[in-house]
């Protein structure tokens, strides 16, 4: 994290390049973590064994912008587990059996708790489950089967965007892949609905994010903020998607080079788009870097925002926050041209 933040502050690294790095960091970190908890439950209760004699097995997915390849400094892990224990799971093996489904639930426990331990060396990473099939609501891992069949006949338009960006991070590689191409089915085998639809849907949630989060000095939810270029991004996927390959990436900024390259959208709010994502990412970068906090907004005292100026190579708070205007009021045109309204 400190040669990335050094290169970073020297100007060596885009700022896309940066979130790149940092997600590699995490993902490192997060696999560790799992063979660790994975060795000490096994340990302790043994493998989950299937009806047919082979072992269970634990995905971890990454989605948002773990799965994307675009964490910040600071940033929360996105991340859902799923297992597989067979057509009629089982217990575990060991001294102290348990069955499946509680085995893989404390497996998932454990990473989690691991990861967001306070310990004096500090802490690795807050880790956020709620895009798992019905939120918080829902059980912590989920069987093949039943995240098969939520997906297939229960997933709502805002859960299809989310899977975009899903991404097998740790665990069971077969599985994940399993998981990464049920998802991949679902999302571009088939024409979606009209794509006036799926605006109509995605500008609907936007206006409720902002209206309910947004301010006019947040770099993410505001008007015309990161989140607009992410779901004009993912509108294109979720449109054009079926027909144009290049599109089925998580990633946001190659999603919009592939619209543009396909003629999928207005080549300039295109361009917009892509350049004041990375301007937005870059000033939340050395936003979050000295707090260690996943802050987004500008801050409202002068002599902070002065140094948060200074930080992002501006001779002022005052030039800084006009330019953030600048480029939020070009993002929000664009998103809407994009969007067709």
């Amino acid at each position: 994290m400190l040669r990335v933040g050094l290169a970073d502050f020297a100007g060596r690294t885009e700022p896309l390049d940066v979130c790149a790095d940092l997600t590699e960091i995490a993902e490192v970190c997060l696999a560790r973590a799992f063979d660790r908890v994975a060795a000490e439950l096994r340990q302790r209760h043994g493998v989950v064994r299937t009806s047919a004699g082979g072992e269970g097995r634990l995905a971890v997915l990454g989605l948002g912008k773990l799965g994307g390849r675009e964490l910040g400094y600071a940033a929360d892990l996105d991340v859902v587990f799923v297992y597989d224990a067979g057509d009629e799971p089982g217990e575990s093996d060991g001294a102290r059996p348990l069955p499946a489904v509680e085995y893989f639930t404390r497996l998932g426990q454990r990473l989690v708790t691991g990861l967001h331990a306070r310990t004096p060396r500090g802490r690795l990473y807050e880790v956020d489950t709620r895009l798992r099939p019905s939120g918080s609501q829902g059980l912590l891992v989920s069987s093949l089967s039943g995240w098969r069949r939520y997906h297939a006949h229960e997933a709502r338009l805002w859960e299809r965007q989310a899977l975009i960006k899903l991404r097998p991070i740790a665990g069971d590689v077969s599985l994940g892949a399993e998981v990464a191409a049920d998802v991949a089915t679902w999302l571009w085998s088939s024409a979606p609905p009209s794509e006036r639809a799926i605006a109509a849907e995605i500008i609907a949630m936007r206006d409720r994010m902002e209206k309910e989060l947004g301010s006019p000095s947040d770099l993410k939810v505001g008007k015309g903020g990161i989140i607009d270029v992410e779901f004009a991004a993912q509108y294109l996927q979720l449109a054009h998607g079926h027909a144009v390959p290049t599109l089925r990436t998580p990633s946001t900024a190659p999603a919009l080079r592939a619209a543009r390259a396909a003629g999928r959208g207005p080549r300039h709010d295109l361009e917009v788009l892509e350049e004041g994502y990375k301007f937005l990412r870059l000033i939340e970068h050395r936003l979050r870097v000295v707090h260690d906090r996943p802050v987004s907004r500008l801050p409202d005292d002068a002599t902070e925002l002065g140094r948060l100026a200074r930080r992002c190579g501006f001779p002022s708070g005052d030039a800084l926050r006009d330019r953030v205007a600048r480029w939020q009021v070009d993002i929000r045109g664009a998103f809407e041209r994009v969007l067709g309204t």
